[in-house]
């Protein structure tokens, strides 16, 4: 996963300095490292480090059977249209702002 330290700030709501101390514990941490971006050389490239990219996968396997228990209680048809739902916003929010 690449990205553009400026572009995550505009995205996540952040400043650039933000960003830049937060990639700075993840760097220490070996879960990402910065590389320069081969078509701008001014900008900074975020990368995750495969111990970023297992991480990552561990906390959406930990969220996905949070909400699998939360959801366990609710009517099937309730849960899925809460999903669906969750779907659309998602999806137009991001659309409207990149």
């Amino acid at each position: 996963m690449l990205r553009q330290a400026k572009g995550l700030a505009d995205e996540i709501g952040l400043d650039r300095s933000g960003v830049t101390r937060r990639a700075s514990r993840l760097e220490e941490a070996g879960l990402l490292r910065r590389e320069s971006d081969p078509t701008d050389q001014r900008a900074t490239l975020l990368v995750l480090t495969d111990a970023g990219e297992s991480t990552v996968e561990t906390m959406r396997r930990r969220l996905a059977a949070h909400l699998q228990e939360r959801f366990d209680d609710w009517p099937a048809g309730e849960a899925l249209a809460f999903a669906e739902s969750l779907r659309r916003f998602i999806a137009e929010w991001t659309t409207v702002d990149n």
